[in-house]
């Protein structure tokens, strides 16, 4: 008996050091899964007792198929197993098939820290493989599956007020829940007959807030119309085909057909001159005549006297022109419209060191939230690898209200030897 409780002893602890990290892969839920539609793979990595670093979870590939980090933030989970507590983290993945088939999540190798008795450790959790079927739809050219679609539009103005030569911005934007933006084919909106079009990068938005807590996801096309001459001008209806996942039918968007007229623009009638010529007919007109060729006379005989004050006085002008702060400006923002990202950043950062400002930083932040928010997507797009859209109509409404950053220099204690207010007496 005494043999047999040393050994029950010492199995005890061997248990307790048995305790080691694992993870799992799981579909959020089991359904029948078209082309397009968003699946939603949560993986979860424990660990004994609490983690020293966070597990760091990779992408992975799957052919025919898109992967991305769902908008979801991951979550901390607690679980016992056999008599340990374990902590752990809850990841959700975005895979969306783009064609019918098998298809399978490879093992996830994931590293992370954990506390092995008090003691820092470093494991890899391995995840066992998943495998689901995608079914082919009625419509197989409809790559592209959603709930709660919408579709609109809008226009920068009313179209129906454009003369030739004018530019109308149109904007059609795309939400949809249980989907990435990513997914999201673009809109084709045509190409209507005898206007110029340009199309905008797309603006890619996931985790968007919606109601009820809700996230959706958001493309927003922009496309750019140019009436060259005047005239009736048709924009075709818009379909936008799409597998609604909540009903799981085809299904359709559109936006109706706009027809707008283009005035012709109106050249200048010329300046009247029938009260001119009213005013000089007569007698008189001979006397007006002398008295314009007189004061021209004088005029020029004083520029040429005082030709070099002239010329000095036009110099200080065009000097103090220049150097004023709104055509400075105005040069500024030709750059931001027209100019390349580095040339706009340098201009911006020159443009905030003039105001006295250390950093472009400091700067934005004076500005509307509008000229901040693209200074952040310049320096992305210029240094952070991504592919930030900057909208330059945006980035130049730089406003001339900031005060430059002036520091005070005011001691807290008064100068030792003081300047005197009066000569001393001898």
């Amino acid at each position: 008996m005494r043999a047999l409780g040393i050994l029950l002893w010492l199995a005890s602890p061997i248990v307790a050091f048995a305790a080691e990290p694992f993870g799992r892969a799981s579909l959020a839920e089991t359904t029948q899964y078209v082309p397009g539609q968003q699946i939603a793979v949560v993986v979860e990595v424990f660990a004994p007792d609490f983690f020293t670093s966070p597990p760091q979870f990779p992408l992975f590939e799957v052919p025919d198929a898109l992967v991305t980090f769902s908008s979801e933030r991951a979550q901390n989970v607690v679980q016992t197993v056999g008599g340990v507590q374990y902590s752990g983290i809850r990841k959700v993945y975005a895979v969306v098939p783009e064609q019918s088939g098998s298809f399978t999540i490879p093992a996830i190798r994931i590293p992370l820290g954990w506390s092995n008795e008090g003691v820092p450790a470093k494991a890899n959790v391995v995840t066992s493989p998943l495998s689901f079927d995608v079914a082919a739809t009625t419509q197989q050219d409809v790559v592209f599956a959603a709930s709660g679609l919408e579709l609109r539009q809008s226009f920068d103005r009313d179209p129906a007020s454009l003369r030739a030569g004018d530019a109308v911005v149109r904007t059609v934007v795309i939400t949809a829940a249980e989907t990435q933006s990513l997914a999201m084919p673009p809109v084709n909106v045509g190409l209507p007959f005898g206007l110029k079009q340009y199309t905008k990068p797309a603006k890619l938005e996931d985790g968007v807030p919606a109601e009820r807590g809700e996230t959706v996801s958001r493309r927003t096309d922009t496309i750019v119309y140019t009436a060259q001459a005047g005239g009736d001008f048709d924009l075709p209806e818009v379909s936008y085909p799409w597998f609604d996942v909540d009903g799981h039918s085809p299904a359709a968007a559109t936006l109706p057909a706009i027809r707008f007229h283009v005035s012709k623009s109106e050249r200048g009638s010329g300046i009247p001159t029938t009260s001119v010529e009213a005013k000089y007919a007569g007698p008189q007109a001979d006397l007006a005549i002398i008295a314009s060729t007189f004061s021209v006379t004088a005029l020029l005989l004083f520029g040429w006297w005082n030709r070099h004050r002239v010329v000095a006085l036009a110099k200080a002008i065009q000097h103090a022109y220049l150097a004023s702060p709104g055509h400075r400006l105005r040069q500024l923002q030709r750059m931001i419209r027209s100019g390349d990202a580095a040339t706009v950043y340098a201009a911006l950062h020159a443009w905030s060191r003039e105001w006295n400002f250390a950093t472009l930083s400091a700067w934005s932040k004076t500005q509307p939230a509008t000229v901040a928010a693209e200074v952040i997507k310049l320096e992305r797009s210029l240094f952070g690898g991504g592919d930030d859209v900057v909208d330059r109509r945006a980035l130049a409404r730089i406003a001339l209200t900031a005060s430059p950053h002036q520091p005070s220099h005011r001691d807290a204690l008064p100068p030792l030897n003081p300047p005197l207010l009066r000569p001393t007496l001898p």
